[in-house]
């Protein structure tokens, strides 16, 4: 489902696949095999590493001050 936090989290068919219904899920748990997993990481990395995560958090705690 593209609600809550999955468009931010999952880049379809780069780290994963969100879906809208039973179906499509079950469908997306078939196209794993097709994530390259060193793409995959790649994202994870550029997105996620802890750097990265601090600095949206300092963005979000500068901009509450103001």
């Amino acid at each position: 489902c593209k609600r809550g936090s999955v468009p931010e989290v999952i880049s379809d068919g780069i780290n994963g696949y969100s879906a809208n219904s039973l179906q499509e899920l079950i469908a997306g748990t078939e196209k794993i095999p097709q994530i390259d997993r060193a793409r995959c990481r790649e994202y994870a990395e550029r997105r996620f590493n802890v750097n990265v995560i601090a600095e949206h958090y300092l963005n979000l705690f500068n901009k509450s001050r103001i």
